[in-house]
C-alpha cells in the first residue's frame, strides 16, 4: 500500500497574496491554511489506514462468509466497518445505542442485523442470538461489558481488531475484563504445569537500576520492581 500525504499550501486569494502592507497577516493566514490541509491529510491517513485493517482482516479470515461483529456501529468509523465488510461478503451484525440507530444500520448501511445495547440486559445471550456459530471477526471500539461478551462468543482462530474502548476513557477505573485466558494461565503456573521467570528487584530507590538491566538484556525473566515487604 502506498499513501502519499499533501503538505502544499493551498493558494490565498489574490487580495492576500499580493497585498505586502499586511505582510504578517498574510503569513499568519497561510500557515493557518496549512495547518488545515495537514489536519485534512492527516485525517484522510486515519481513514486511510481504518480501511486498510478492516481490509487485511477481512481478507485473511480465512472462513468462507465471515461473521463481523461491530460494536459502538453507528459512529463514523463503525458505519464504514460494516460497509466494507459487507462488500468483502460477510455477515454482519453492529450494537447501537437507540433503536432509530439500529433501524439505520440495517436499512441504510446494509449491516444483516443490529441490536440496541441497551436493551439486552444479558449480551451475552444477545451475540448468542445472531452468532449462533460464534463471531469471527470482532471490531471493538466499545471494550468493557461488551468485549466482556464477545469473548466467551469468539470462534478458534477469530480476529480482534481494537479501534478503540470508547466505554471506558472516562471512568476513574476502567472495567476489568474477566473472560481472559489470564485465569486459566495462572491456574497452570499454580499446579506447575507452566514454568514462570520472574527478575525481582527491591526497593524504589533501585528503579533506575532495574529499568537499565531490562535496556541491557541482564533480566532474567519478567522484570519486577518490589516497592514494598506487602
Amino acid at each position: 500500500m502506498s499513501i502519499s500525504i499533501s503538505t502544499t499550501k493551498l493558494k490565498l486569494p489574490h487580495h492576500l497574496s499580493h497585498d505586502t502592507s499586511t505582510s504578517t497577516s498574510t503569513s499568519t493566514s497561510t500557515s493557518s491554511v496549512s495547518a488545515v490541509v495537514l489536519l485534512k491529510n492527516l485525517l484522510l491517513l486515519l481513514l486511510l489506514w481504518t480501511d486498510y485493517t478492516i481490509h487485511y482482516s477481512f481478507a485473511l479470515s480465512g472462513f468462507g462468509v465471515s461473521r463481523v461483529c461491530v460494536s459502538a456501529a453507528f459512529g463514523g468509523v463503525g458505519q464504514l466497518v460494516g460497509q466494507f465488510a459487507k462488500l468483502m461478503g460477510c455477515y454482519v451484525v453492529g450494537s447501537a445505542g437507540n433503536v432509530s440507530q439500529v433501524n439505520l444500520l440495517k436499512s441504510k448501511f446494509g449491516f444483516d442485523e443490529a441490536f440496541n445495547y441497551r436493551e439486552e440486559h444479558y449480551l451475552d445471550a444477545a451475540l448468542k442470538r445472531y452468532f449462533s456459530e460464534g463471531i469471527d471477526i470482532y471490531f471493538e471500539n466499545v471494550g468493557g461489558k461488551m468485549l466482556d461478551a464477545v469473548l466467551l462468543n469468539m470462534r478458534d482462530h477469530g480476529r480482534i481488531v481494537i479501534c478503540g474502548m470508547i466505554s471506558q476513557y472516562n471512568l476513574d477505573r476502567p472495567e476489568r475484563v474477566g473472560n481472559l485466558f489470564l485465569d486459566f494461565v495462572l491456574l497452570l503456573i499454580k499446579q506447575g504445569k507452566i514454568a514462570y521467570a520472574e527478575d525481582i528487584t527491591q526497593g524504589l530507590e533501585n528503579a533506575p537500576a532495574a529499568l537499565a538491566r531490562v535496556f541491557s538484556g541482564f533480566n532474567m525473566g519478567k522484570q519486577v520492581l518490589a516497592v514494598s515487604p506487602q
